[in-house]
């Protein structure tokens, strides 16, 4: 019997070439993390456990278990949480503040939207939004913007914002619901 065609001893190589694997990059000053069997393709060694340090992910990462940052998580598209996720600090980025006409249609595009307008005016219709999206509207403008409650708007009344004023929506798929508004 041929023993390095085995089972076992293809499993005691493959631990021995991460362990060899880990401590060059280790001494390279790389942090390497695998604590899960089979990751990367090979099986780490039983209840071991060392440190990632950059992890890549060019196309879907899926994980079977916690994923935990110390450092940014960064997205370039959708991320979704199937569960609970414990976030300490969530910071939007607000877009290019718009200049608000009379009756016109505000188009979604980020929860963040800062707004601005030449004379006092109002608007009620928003387009675009999907379901469980968060609009924060923001004067910014020494003006009053008032957001009709009417159409797919639906508020506790006309919302008027005067300078640093906002007022917060989520959509549920069709309407745009009032969640509060601040007067500043």
């Amino acid at each position: 019997m041929q023993f390095w065609k085995t089972a076992w001893f293809k499993d005691i190589a493959r631990a021995v070439l991460v362990a060899l694997l880990v401590s060059v990059l280790t001494v390279l000053g790389y942090d390497v993390h695998i604590n899960q069997q089979n990751a990367f393709g090979v099986r780490a060694l039983p209840g071991k456990t060392t440190n990632l340090y950059a992890l890549t992910v060019t196309d879907d990462l899926i994980a079977g278990g916690d994923i935990t940052s110390t450092g940014d998580i960064t997205a370039g598209d959708d991320l979704t949480v199937t569960d609970k996720a414990n976030v300490n600090e969530i910071v939007l980025t607000p877009a290019t503040s718009i200049t608000a006409t009379q009756n016109m249609t505000l188009t979604f595009t980020t929860s963040a939207q800062p707004m601005a307008a030449a004379d006092s005016l109002s608007f009620g219709i928003i387009s675009g939004g999907t379901a469980g999206d968060i609009l924060i509207l923001h004067n910014s403008s020494d003006t009053t913007i008032t957001i009709t409650d009417t159409g797919t708007i639906m508020l506790s009344g006309n919302i008027s914002l005067a300078q640093y004023d906002t007022a917060v929506l989520y959509c549920d798929g069709t309407n745009w619901l009032q969640l509060t508004e601040c007067n500043n």
